[in-house]
């Protein structure tokens, strides 16, 4: 008998994983997809691996805008819209926020675009 222990994830870690490929392959889904299924070593289908990204997003439903209307991002500072950060409702309780940033409420999907 094996003593090999495995870990198991939840559905929401494995969106969240996902989600984070997405962003590291810069919003790429095919690119990101293929990271994905060598990772996983699966044959997930880029839908279906977007469908996974979609359920990280709908925890991540903040994000951090300026007086100039300019959105956070944590590698790049103040960007548009497309390259900002997204945070949970969890993270805006406990993160700093940089100078003349404010918490907003954003519709989880408004950032794929």
């Amino acid at each position: 008998m094996s003593d090999i222990k495995y870990e198991v994830f939840t559905h929401c870690q494995h969106c969240d994983m996902a989600w984070l490929i997405w962003k590291r392959w810069n919003k790429q889904t095919n690119s990101a997809a293929a990271a994905w299924r060598r990772l996983m070593q699966n044959s997930c289908t880029e839908d279906q691996f977007f469908e996974l990204v979609k359920g990280s997003l709908l925890s991540r439903i903040y994000a951090i805008v300026n007086s100039n209307g300019e959105f956070w991002s944590n590698s790049m500072g103040w960007v548009d819209q497309t390259d900002a950060d997204v945070f949970s409702k969890e993270e805006t309780e406990c993160l700093d926020l940089p100078i003349d940033g404010k918490w907003i409420f954003v519709g989880p999907l408004e950032l794929l675009k």
